[in-house]
């Protein structure tokens, strides 16, 4: 039977259990009936599998945006947050989304501000959308901070959408030259050879070695692909690692320019994140603590460490050039921030500034990359067609002699 944890209030008293319960509302209804008030409610995972579903899937993700999203559209309505809370709570129609509401109109049932409702449940509000409601609670426009973090991680969206579609292109390219390869070398020239099996000895050494390929796959094919597909198995899982993958892209920052994009990048989420904090109110400490986790390990050190210098009375934009957080131009518009008390407004140029310098990153990648990974699998088919001609061109000259 599914289990659920469950956060009660209980004789002026917080106590946390597991209940075994067919379903989430049965669940509701137990606890309600013992005389304890429930706070918070979540099923409990089984191992290895999801929550609340059949098979090995994933659980799926709160959905933050469309949230934020409604949550806008009913206050702009005229709703207030709670009945906002309500609304979206009854119209949920998965019961991990519905508990999750149901622990946010609970703590704020129990006089907590929506900040702190939200900072209880990390796995689902970042730190960054917690900052932005907590600014707007100060000014009341809780409306118009959601709707300036829903461009901010729009504008991430259409950043991210760009740089995968710049590589989506060469990636199917190899792709596709990897499959022909491994066609032509398991099938075609294996075929090929048995033309030639009767003039072993008096052919050129590429034919020679496209031969001994052909006796091997023969003797060997079902060993070989074995280990194909256990070394592709392998490859997948590796690459489903998140270590795995962050040692990948940091030899792939190696590579030139591609580095250079990569802390672009970078420095454009963290930039737009800061002038989003900022615009809502929160001191300068404060929001770099908050926007630092947009930051890979080595800026983000770098961060604490700008954050011991700031503290020393030293001025923002010297202090973030000096550790590596800026560029020629973000380090400028700051300083004009610094002197104009519009650091937010500055942070905003800047992220225009660098889209601009990613797009024409994204050409790059479209227009060179592309066609020098074309080029690369066209010359390692080209070469294997060669080979498979050469024996032929051989044997039509004895012939001719």
């Amino acid at each position: 039977m599914p289990r659920f944890r469950v956060m009660v209030m209980n004789a002026g008293r917080v106590e946390r259990k597991e209940i075994e319960a067919p379903d989430i509302d049965t669940a509701r209804q137990t606890v309600g009936s013992g005389g304890a008030r429930l706070l918070d409610i979540a099923r409990v995972a089984e191992p290895g599998r999801r929550m609340a579903g059949s098979g090995w899937k994933r659980e799926a993700p709160f959905p933050l945006m469309l949230f934020s999203r409604e949550l806008v559209s009913l206050l702009e309505a005229g709703l207030n947050t709670a009945e906002s809370l309500e609304i979206l709570w009854e119209k949920a129609d998965r019961a991990e989304v519905r508990a999750t509401l149901e622990g946010i109109r609970s703590r704020i049932g129990e006089g907590r501000p929506l900040s702190a409702a939200l900072a209880t449940d990390p796995r689902h509000f970042p730190p960054l959308f917690v900052a932005v409601v907590a600014s707007s609670e100060q000014t009341g426009q809780l409306a118009s901070a959601l709707r300036r973090f829903l461009e901010h991680e729009s504008r991430l969206a259409a950043l991210k959408k760009q740089m995968i579609g710049a590589l989506l292109y060469p990636c199917l390219v190899l792709a596709v030259g990897l499959l022909v390869v491994v066609f032509m070398l398991f099938y075609v020239i294996p075929k090929f050879a048995q033309l030639l099996a009767s003039s072993r000895g008096k052919l050129s050494f590429s034919a020679e070695l496209m031969l001994s390929w052909s006796d091997l796959v023969g003797a060997h094919g079902t060993l070989l692909a074995t280990a194909a597909v256990l070394l592709l198995g392998a490859l997948a899982w590796s690459l489903s690692m998140a270590t795995v993958r962050a040692r990948l892209i940091d030899v792939l920052c190696r590579l030139p320019k591609v580095g250079t994009y990569r802390t672009l990048f970078e420095l454009t989420r963290f930039y737009s994140a800061f002038g989003l904090v900022l615009d809502g109110g929160i001191p300068v400490p404060e929001a770099l603590r908050l926007v630092g986790s947009l930051l890979g390990p080595g800026r983000a050190s770098a961060l604490e460490r700008s954050l011991a210098d700031l503290g020393a009375g030293q001025p923002l934009s010297t202090v973030l050039a000096r550790h590596g957080l800026t560029t020629v131009v973000a380090g400028h518009l700051l300083r004009i921030g610094e002197h104009t008390g519009e650091i937010g407004r500055m942070c905003g140029h800047i992220v225009l500034f660098q889209d601009e310098e990613l797009e024409r990153a994204n050409e790059i990648v479209t227009k060179v990359f592309g066609p020098v990974v074309m080029l690369a699998v066209g010359m390692v088919v080209g070469f294997l067609v060669v080979m498979l001609y050469l024996p032929i061109f051989e044997l039509a000259g004895g012939l001719g002699a």
